[in-house]
């Protein structure tokens, strides 16, 4: 890969080379070299191409953030879903305040509580009181 960074600081921090009679032996130095370089260019790649990416997304939000509901309707429209997923979501609130913080709930569990309901609703309205039917009363 062109873009694949091979050397990490540690690796470079160990590596060792050969003495020569004058020091280091220099093909061996400049082939470390090489692949330094190597990484350097495969990270500066990797940067340009991130800030170029970083700069889209700035733009996008700045033209999202801009552009929100444009028409009085769609403020209107979106403050009535917001009315209404508040008196929705008092409705389950109440509707399951008898869960405590402790009580282990599932979704399967709130599952059978709807079943139940549904069930309750279904015997009420057919004139039954479901405490009787499930007590075994008529």
């Amino acid at each position: 890969m062109e873009n694949e960074i091979k050397l990490k600081p540690q690796t470079i921090i160990a590596r060792k080379f050969t003495r020569d009679v004058k020091g280091y032996n220099p093909d061996e130095v400049d082939e470390f070299l090489d692949v330094v370089i190597q990484d350097y260019r495969a990270f500066e790649r990797f940067t340009i191409a991130a800030s170029t990416r970083i700069a889209q997304l700035r733009e996008k939000i700045d033209t999202l953030e801009k552009s929100g509901p444009t028409t009085q309707s769609e403020i209107d429209s979106l403050q009535a879903r917001i009315r209404t997923l508040e008196s929705e979501n008092a409705s389950l609130k109440q509707k399951y305040a008898y869960i405590k913080p402790g009580d282990h709930v599932t979704s399967e569990n709130l599952e059978i509580l709807n079943r139940k309901n549904c069930y309750e609703e279904f015997i009420l309205s057919k004139g039954y009181s479901p405490d009787e039917v499930f007590r075994g009363k008529k």
